[in-house]
C-alpha cells in the first residue's frame, strides 16, 4: 500500500501564469540647495488580471488591478 501525504497533495496545485506591466518615472531637481527626487510608478499598467493572493481554505483568489504610488525623498 502507498501513502501519500496530504500536505504534499495540498501543495502541489500551481497558480495561472503572472504579467504585468510597470511603469517608473523619476525627477530629479534642487531646491533650497538640496537635491530631491519625485517620482511616480503605475503597477501593472494594462490592468492584467494576475492573482495577488490564493486561500488554500476556500479556494477564493485575490486580484490587484491598476496601483498608482508617488515618492518624494532627498
Amino acid at each position: 500500500m502507498i501513502m501519500i501525504s496530504r500536505c504534499r497533495l495540498q501543495n502541489a496545485a500551481r497558480l495561472p501564469d503572472y504579467h504585468r506591466l510597470d511603469v517608473n518615472a523619476n525627477y530629479m531637481f534642487v531646491l533650497l540647495g538640496v537635491k530631491e527626487i519625485l517620482g511616480v510608478n503605475i503597477i501593472n499598467v494594462y490592468d492584467q488580471k494576475n492573482v495577488f493572493y490564493f486561500d488554500r481554505k476556500t479556494s477564493q483568489c485575490g486580484y490587484v488591478g491598476i496601483l498608482p504610488d508617488c515618492d518624494a525623498y532627498d
